[in-house]
């Protein structure tokens, strides 16, 4: 045997034997699994005495690739352990489970590595805290976010408290001590919380409006506080003590219009462990993070001041909007006045993530998922066909994650959206108004040609996707929503089944369970007793596949409903959503569910929403001087599809479509799920029955959650 595992003959032999699947080298798995664990401790040994390892990493990553039939559990130890002598960005691509026992080792061996900063293993523990203190010396305790692992648990502690009593020691801010109590007017005969309505309301929904912290105000407020609470601390006078608060918030909103992070939030956190001025504090340590555009720590935040009323409701809601999370909400009225940022830098750094009519290629993941480029490129570029479709300057761009190139789709798209509405303005006049039925058929067979001739201007593009699936994943921004992207995908490629997806992280959980129609399933027929033909054709057809459970032309009763929540399967036939008539509820066990009604997964953009007031552009970069998120969704039955769609497979159409071939779509649909075919989901074969292919059959879509 070599004295290297870096003798390229050698890596060659081993990784033969590993891809031979005829070979007889190994008389059972376990043969296998034993062979590979001894390969990558030897691996695990040369790293570390290795000078020039890149050849040894990329050698142990084939190693991983050939390992795929392994324990996953016990193939992401070792490559944990892997990562803990040698950090390497390809390999970690490769672990199965991003739960957060990986996510806090994946933290601390990056910190031991000098990978990320100090800020940002205190920042880490700190959002985990909850977790960190379920878990406690030699006990695993489960919880809805996972294990922590006892050695990684005590490893992170052991460095938090190190570094927490570092910065601690060299915490010194140097400003001026003021006494704020000198000539002051306190106001009496107000409590401590209408104080605090009072000021939060003087905001008038402008996040970053500091100047309504005015001093005789604050200073009432923390007298208040400090003798409703008993908060005073054994140390010092009530007014000492509440003065040495006061220069620590006005310090703190200081630290802020000068865009130093890290003291500000230290002064924050300071009068956090006070219990006063509470409501300002989560607010400003949300807008800090915010500024620094970390929307997961601000909304930890805002959220955890959960009794600060209309106020923050507005905040959590814009955050939620920032971070596209669809929220049946009508308006959003929290503004950001960016004549307040006074350094170029971090305007420049908003402008991308607050307007969203000037979206660009490179920060589209950022903006719409909460994640980054870095973490697609580790846990979806390689792994999942995902594409990824959104407007920029009006042009409309694919993004394939499954390589990370981006692709023009159409240039001027609002050529093709002002095509697009009038058919679909067309459409809804014929059904609406048109009588007779020979005119009826002559307009909807011209409306059904004009979306085929439209929908081929579109061309396919060149894409590098993942060979061995027929699964693909599609994201699409705001108004694309509405666009039948699968029609176009269908033409030109070897997939067969696509899904939408609302959220990019939602691919790490989706899994695909057989839908048993005859075992668990629940179906409503016709709930408004008036599409007499689709009752017909649903009945016989249920009978005869002798599919039992559901109701014909009417609501469901209570106990009905309870029966439909219990059950893995809900079909809906009738008009819309037909939410009037069931109620899914939020801990459901429905997995599979099916609306054949018009419109019963339409959405509305709710991502153009931003009115940009006297913006002006000098060269490349645009400053805004004032932002107004309003009018985001004007909701209808589109909610519907918002509010059920977690962790659940929904059927249903973009738009209104007729009953007959929406009634043949659907036999033909749920006869493949009956008869278990391999891809009952590929909804490009059942369109085909459809007399109107386009205008009725495109309409059908797939979300995956």
């Amino acid at each position: 045997m070599p004295k290297s595992y870096s003798n390229s003959e050698f890596q060659e032999g081993i990784l033969a034997k590993l891809k031979n699947e005829q070979s007889r080298v190994f008389r059972n798995k376990s043969e296998k699994h034993n062979y590979i664990a001894i390969v990558l401790n030897g691996l695990k040994r040369e790293l570390t005495s290795e000078k020039n390892n890149e050849s040894i990493m990329d050698f142990i990553i084939q190693i991983i690739e050939a390992s795929r039939e392994m324990d996953p559990i016990l193939l992401d130890k070792y490559i944990l352990n892997i990562l803990n002598i040698k950090y390497s960005n390809n390999l970690v691509k490769y672990i199965t489970r991003f739960d957060k026992n990986v996510e806090t080792a994946l933290q601390v061996l990056k910190y031991k590595q000098k990978i990320i900063k100090e800020e940002d293993l205190l920042e880490f523990t700190h959002m985990n805290k909850e977790i960190l203190k379920k878990n406690t010396k030699g006990v695993l305790r489960k919880n809805e976010d996972g294990y922590i692992a006892v050695d990684v648990l005590n490893e992170l502690k052991r460095l938090y408290n190190r570094l927490k009593e570092q910065k601690d020691k060299e915490r010194v801010i140097s400003t001026e001590f003021k006494n704020y109590f000198q000539k002051v007017e306190l106001k009496r005969n107000l409590t401590a919380a209408e104080i605090t309505t009072s000021v939060l309301e003087a905001k008038e929904l402008v996040w970053n409006k500091f100047e309504v912290y005015e001093e005789n105000t604050m200073v009432s407020l923390i007298l208040l506080e400090l003798n409703e609470n008993k908060l005073v601390s054994k140390d010092y006078s009530t007014r000492v003590f509440a003065n040495k608060l006061l220069n620590l918030f006005y310090n703190a909103l200081a630290f802020i219009e000068k865009c130093e992070t890290y003291n500000a939030i230290a002064c924050l956190m300071e009068i956090k462990k006070s219990g006063c001025l509470d409501a300002f504090v989560h607010e400003l340590v949300g807008y800090v993070y915010f500024m620094n555009l970390k929307y997961k720590e601000a909304q930890h935040y805002i959220i955890e001041f959960k009794s600060g009323g209309l106020y923050f409701r507005e905040i959590a809601l814009f955050l939620d909007r920032i971070a596209a999370k669809p929220a049946p909400c009508s308006q959003i009225t929290i503004r950001i006045n960016m004549s307040q940022i006074k350094l170029n830098k971090h305007k420049m750094k908003l402008h991308k993530h607050l307007c969203y009519t000037r979206n660009t290629p490179n920060d589209i993941l950022q903006k719409y998922t909460t994640v980054d480029e870095t973490y697609v490129s580790k846990s979806i570029s390689g792994r999942y066909n995902l594409l990824y479709f959104y407007l920029y300057q009006n042009d409309l761009f694919v993004l394939n994650c499954y390589d990370m190139s981006t692709i023009l789709l159409y240039p001027a798209f609002d050529n093709f959206l002002g095509e697009f509405n009038e058919i679909f303005a067309q459409n809804r006049h014929i059904l609406k108004t048109v009588k007779d039925k020979e005119i009826w058929w002559k307009k909807r067979n011209e409306i059904n040609t004009a979306l085929q001739k439209l929908l081929t201007k579109i061309k396919h593009p060149s894409l590098s996707l993942k060979s061995n699936t027929t699964k693909c994943y599609f994201m699409l921004e705001g108004v694309l929503s509405r666009i039948p992207f699968e029609s176009i995908f269908y033409r030109s490629t070897t997939i067969r089944e696509i899904y939408r997806i609302l959220d990019i992280r939602d691919l790490a959980s989706v899994h695909f369970d057989k839908c048993d129609l005859r075992s668990d399933s629940f179906y409503l027929i016709d709930p408004q007793n008036n599409l007499s033909r689709t009752r017909q054709v649903i009945q016989n057809y249920l009978s005869s596949t002798k599919i039992e459970g559901g109701v014909v032309g009417r609501a469901l009763d209570e106990n009905e409903n309870d029966h439909l929540n219990r059950s893995k399967t809900f079909m809906y036939f009738g008009h819309g959503t037909g939410r009037k008539y069931y109620k899914i509820r939020t801990k459901s066990e429905l997995q599979f569910v099916h609306l054949f009604g018009c419109s019963s997964v339409k959405t509305q953009s709710y991502y153009n929403a931003l009115i940009n007031r006297n913006q002006s552009e000098i060269g490349h970069n645009l400053f805004l001087d004032d932002i107004d998120l309003t009018k985001l969704v004007e909701f209808t039955n589109n909610g519907h599809l918002l509010t059920i769609y977690r962790h659940k497979l929904v059927v249903g159409c973009l738009w209104d479509v007729t009953d007959v071939d929406l009634d043949s779509f659907a036999l033909r649909f749920l006869g493949s799920l009956e008869q278990s075919h391999s891809a009952p989901y590929d909804l490009n074969q059942h369109r085909q029955c459809c007399r109107m292919q386009f205008i009725n059959g495109c309409a059908i879509v797939v979300y995956k959650s």
